[in-house]
C-alpha cells in the first residue's frame, strides 16, 4: 500500500479446457521449453503478449493509469541503468538516493537494488488495475502482497491529494511501490515521509516497497 506525501465460476457443463499442445503447436511447446531450460521463466514470459487492463476504470482514470505505467517503466528502467553504471560515486545522484533511501552509498547495494527491480519489471505489464471512488484511508494504492492474479487498486488520493494534484512522476513512483509488492514481494515497513525512514537499516529498505518507488523518483532525469 502506498499512502505518500474474479474469476466466475466455470459453467458445469463447461467442457474440458485445450490441451496446450492442440492449442500452440507441439513445435512451439518443444521451444518454450528448451527456452525456460536454457534461459529461464522470465525469457518465456517475454515472449508472451501481456497488456495492462483494468476493472471498474472510466477512460479517463485509465488514460491517467496508463500514462503513469508507461512512465514508471521508463523511470524504472532509467534507474537499473543508473544503478548499474554506478561506481561508488558517480552518478552523484545515485549515491545521494541510496544513502536517502537504503542507508548506503556501495556499489553492492546499487546492484541489488537494480536487480530487484530488472526483476520485477518485465512482469508489470500484466497488471491489472481496480478504480475505487471510495477513499480508503490515506492509502493512494494498494496492491496485495505478492498473491499472483491479484489486482492493484487506485484510489481517489492517487490522482491527487490535499496538496494539489499529482505530477505525473509522482504518481508513477507510487505505482513502482505496488509493483514492488505485487511482484518482488517487498513489505510497507517504512514510508519516506515518516520519522525513522533516513535511520532504518539497509536490510530493512531492500526488503521495504517505498525505497524503490522513491529511488526511481529521485534519479528519473536520464
Amino acid at each position: 500500500m502506498a499512502e505518500h506525501a474474479h474469476a466466475e465460476a466455470a459453467p458445469e457443463t463447461t467442457a474440458a479446457p485445450t490441451p496446450v499442445v492442440a492449442l500452440r503447436g507441439a513445435s512451439q511447446v518443444q521451444m518454450i521449453q528448451r527456452l525456460q531450460q536454457t534461459a529461464g521463466n522470465r525469457a518465456v514470459a517475454a515472449m508472451i503478449a501481456r497488456k495492462v487492463t483494468y476493472d471498474e476504470c472510466n477512460s479517463s482514470q485509465q488514460s491517467q493509469i496508463g500514462d503513469a505505467h508507461t512512465r514508471g517503466k521508463e523511470m524504472a528502467r532509467i534507474a537499473i541503468k543508473k544503478l548499474r553504471d554506478y561506481d561508488g560515486s558517480s552518478p552523484s545522484e545515485v549515491k545521494t538516493a541510496l544513502k536517502k533511501h537504503f542507508n548506503s552509498e556501495s556499489k553492492w547495494v546499487a546492484k541489488i537494488v537494480a536487480n530487484n527491480l530488472d526483476h520485477v519489471v518485465p512482469q508489470v505489464d500484466d497488471t491489472q488495475y481496480e478504480c475505487h471512488e471510495k477513499q480508503e484511508g490515506a492509502a493512494e494504492a494498494e496492491a496485495l502482497w505478492c498473491i499472483p492474479w491479484s489486482d492493484i487498486k487506485v484510489f481517489p488520493l492517487w490522482y491527487a491529494n490535499k496538496a494539489g494534484t499529482h505530477t505525473l512522476d509522482e504518481r508513477a513512483s507510487t505505482l513502482i511501490h505496488e509493483w514492488m509488492h505485487r511482484y518482488a514481494c517487498k513489505l510497507d515497513v517504512g514510508y519516506e515521509w515518516e520519522e525513522g525512514y533516513a535511520d532504518a537499516s539497509t536490510i530493512r529498505q531492500l526488503a521495504n516497497s517505498d525505497p524503490y518507488g522513491m529511488l526511481c523518483f529521485d534519479v528519473r532525469l536520464p
